[in-house]
């Protein structure tokens, strides 16, 4: 049998992070994400312009007030614990993507082509808000447009539209879920973004994902402050979905269509190969991660198999596109009945 890959080794030291009274700047050294945010926006930065104008395809465009940076801190609610430092050098300068939620938001590629993390801040308190949007995902516009006729003819196409996935037989993945936007966002819609999400193959978005899914919002719900990271893993395959080969009236796990990315009408959702998840329990100073691989068939994935015990130190994350670290203090915790 094949030797087991070799340790994953830890990340490098966390540094100092800036004073908070720097939160919420943009420098040479990057954002740091300020007081009661990781995703803050101003009052009213989310209007007509965004998905106000819910017929109006060309309005789903959603602000980012930062501008593009390799470097973003997370700080907690109060703004006196530095939890988290994102390094996203290797995938160029990313932009943090707003909501009408401070709880709620992500930092997005336009190299990969979406969401590099989402960010949830979640806890004991919560407000459930409903409200899907009456029509079309929201584009997002630090990943620009696609090209003239890239979803097919006819097709209703905007800045990285969500027509493209029509009949690819893959999920449009979210990774804030529309019912963690409705306990602690502003509503289903702020996570019905093409900012907000990836190709899922659909038994695994519809059962196993979500199912993790449901054990971190459960955790957070007892608990009174808990940050979620969520984003994509890669592995070098450099596929797509490709649109319209697939019949509607097929099972759930027929097989999803791909091309080379870049190949024919360009498709600007790269297909992960996997996910991963990091749940962090602020007050406790423990965390929790996740991977799971973004599987096509129906191969079962439980929460146990996907929890990772040696944390970001797991070779399970060496397809993470940005380099995460958090403080010393936090240690992984226990899954599972280990």
């Amino acid at each position: 049998s094949p030797s087991p890959p070799p340790p994953w080794p830890p990340p490098p030291p966390f540094p100092s992070p800036p004073p908070p009274s720097d939160q919420g700047s943009a420098g040479a050294a990057g954002a740091a994400i300020g007081v009661g945010a990781g995703v803050a926006a101003a009052a009213g930065t989310w209007g007509d312009g965004c998905y106000g104008r819910r017929q109006d395809p060309s309005s789903y465009r959603c602000p980012d007030t930062l501008p593009p940076a390799q470097t973003y801190w997370l700080y907690s609610r109060h703004g006196d614990t530095a939890v988290g430092m994102f390094d996203f050098a290797e995938t160029g300068l990313v932009r943090q993507w707003l909501t009408p939620s401070p709880n709620v938001g992500s930092f997005v590629s336009a190299e990969l082509g979406g969401a590099v993390v989402a960010v949830l801040r979640a806890g004991r308190s919560c407000n459930p808000l409903g409200e899907r949007p009456a029509s079309a995902f929201f584009n997002c516009a630090p990943l620009g447009s696609l090209p003239a006729g890239a979803c097919g003819p006819g097709a209703r196409c905007g800045p990285n539209d969500d027509a493209y996935y029509s009949l690819s037989g893959f999920d449009r993945g979210h990774m804030v879920a529309s019912r963690e936007a409705a306990l602690w966002g502003a509503g289903e819609a702020s996570s019905f973004s093409m900012c907000n999400l990836w190709p899922q193959g659909r038994t695994f978005n519809e059962i196993y994902w979500k199912h993790l899914e449901f054990t971190t919002s459960a955790y957070a719900i007892e608990h009174d402050e808990a940050i979620i990271l969520t984003g994509p893993l890669f592995d070098g395959s450099n596929r797509c979905i490709a649109p319209g080969a697939n019949d509607p009236d097929l099972p759930q796990d027929e097989t999803p269509t791909t091309q080379p990315c870049g190949a024919g009408a360009t498709s600007p959702f790269r297909i992960p190969s996997g996910f991963f998840k990091v749940l962090i329990d602020v007050a406790a100073r423990k965390y929790w991660a996740f991977a799971a691989t973004n599987d096509v068939v129906t191969t079962k994935q439980d929460v146990q198999s996907m929890f990772l015990p040696d944390g970001l130190a797991s070779p399970a994350l060496r397809g993470l596109p940005f380099g995460l670290r958090l403080p010393p203090s936090f240690k992984p915790g226990s899954c599972c009945g280990s």
